[in-house]
């Protein structure tokens, strides 16, 4: 098991990038705030966006309430490679969660810090926790 840990902006930047090398082409996502790229700053975040839909990466977003849903970004899932939805009443979690092949990422929002973990097996139980959830989300 590699655990990666990382800070501030830069780190986040690293994060997603990291994110756009994916084999599966599916990036999982669990959000408790603003989407975690826009910490990097709006010119970094479009960058993404654009470089995740060139490499046909497809974006399903958990959310724990449509709050922090003002992003011009939001109002256009078709165009943008995702689809979100919101977890089931009651659901709270303290830190966002990003998941894809085998690497799972988890990400203070408040502090911009976290750590990745590559791991097979690891990345594969969260994959079937995501998946269920997801199913019982709107």
């Amino acid at each position: 098991m590699d655990v990666e840990h990382f800070k501030g902006i830069t780190g986040i930047k690293k994060l997603f990038e990291m994110t756009l090398e994916n084999e599966e082409k599916v990036l999982r996502t669990i959000l408790i705030g603003p989407p975690l790229v826009y910490l990097a700053g709006e010119e970094f975040s479009e960058t993404y966006m654009s470089n995740r839909k060139k490499h046909n990466i497809f974006l399903k977003s958990l959310r724990t309430s449509s709050e922090n849903l003002d992003f011009p970004q939001h109002k256009d899932y078709a165009n943008r490679n995702k689809e979100v939805r919101f977890t089931p009443k009651g659901t709270t979690f303290d830190y966002s969660l990003v998941i894809w092949d085998d690497y799972v990422a988890v990400v203070d929002s408040k502090k911009i810090s976290g750590v990745i973990i590559k791991n097979k097996e690891n990345a594969n139980i969260m994959k079937k926790l995501f998946e269920h959830l997801w199913e019982h989300s709107e």
